[in-house]
């Protein structure tokens, strides 16, 4: 994985960071496995590279999220799942279910689509 090297994260250090074995950091360097959704996700975050990149999708490894459009309780809980201990993740965790739940109208109607929204607006 070339990301690794580019930003300078053994692959020890991986395996630490993702709580896997070094034998299965291994495999998915040499590309014998492919990580699973949730570690595929880790991994980019971690070393800030899309997921795309990871896939062997897309040849830039740009930047983690670069195509996303996430709010800042999304963000919260993806970098909880780089945090360094367990309270640090389940803090970051409650922040982004909080502030989830002071806008849940913002939510949904992202959620439904950007016509959906539209035709909210309409209709005010």
């Amino acid at each position: 994985m070339e990301a690794l090297n580019a930003r300078g994260v053994s692959q020890a250090e991986l395996a630490r960071r993702l709580e896997a074995t070094p034998q299965t950091v291994n495999r998915w360097v040499n590309n014998r496995v492919m990580p699973g959704g949730q570690s595929l996700t880790q991994i980019a975050l971690i070393l800030d590279v899309r997921v795309e990149y990871l896939t062997g999708k897309v040849d830039d490894m740009g930047h983690f999220g670069a195509n996303m459009e996430l709010d800042s309780a999304e963000w919260k809980a993806i970098s909880a799942l780089d945090a360094p201990d367990a309270i640090t993740a389940m803090t970051l965790f409650l922040e982004a279910l909080q502030e989830y739940h002071q806008k849940p109208s913002d939510f949904r109607r992202r959620r439904r689509g950007r016509q959906s929204i539209k035709d909210d607006e309409d209709q005010q």
